[in-house]
């Protein structure tokens, strides 16, 4: 029989019994935070000017930037976050890009669509060995 690599790469991993929302019901709501997130920042980045005015009472200690050093840099995190607990969930950190969050972002809503239909589709909630 073939071997193949641990989805998880180099990822930590242990095995628990717990008790709890299923956790298919977690991925769901990881989704759709992930497709939320990803909505807010293309609307940033759309939408948002990059000289966004800073209020007066700002002035002195507002990053230099609005929308990039603070509106989508956070938004960005936020994005990376959830992905990582979205292919931690399904047992698919191994397939994580070096740039992947910058590569998903970039996507149009029905290509992300596609991308977290293939996670759910080829991962488990389970365990590698679920």
């Amino acid at each position: 029989m073939q071997e193949f690599p641990d989805s998880n790469g180099m990822a930590y991993t242990v095995t628990e019994n717990r008790s709890g929302p299923p956790l298919n019901y977690v991925g769901e709501k990881i989704r759709k935070n992930i497709e939320a997130t990803h909505s807010l920042y293309n609307n940033i980045m759309r939408f948002v000017p990059k000289d966004l005015p800073v209020s007066p009472h700002y002035k002195d200690t507002a990053p230099a930037t609005i929308k990039f050093d603070t509106l989508a840099t956070d938004v960005h995190y936020a994005l990376h976050n959830s992905i990582v607990a979205f292919l931690a969930l399904y047992n698919m950190l191994g397939t994580a890009k070096s740039d992947y969050v910058s590569d998903i972002a970039s996507r149009s809503r029905d290509d992300l669509k596609k991308w977290l239909d293939l996670i759910e589709r080829e991962g488990s909630v389970n365990g590698v060995n679920g």
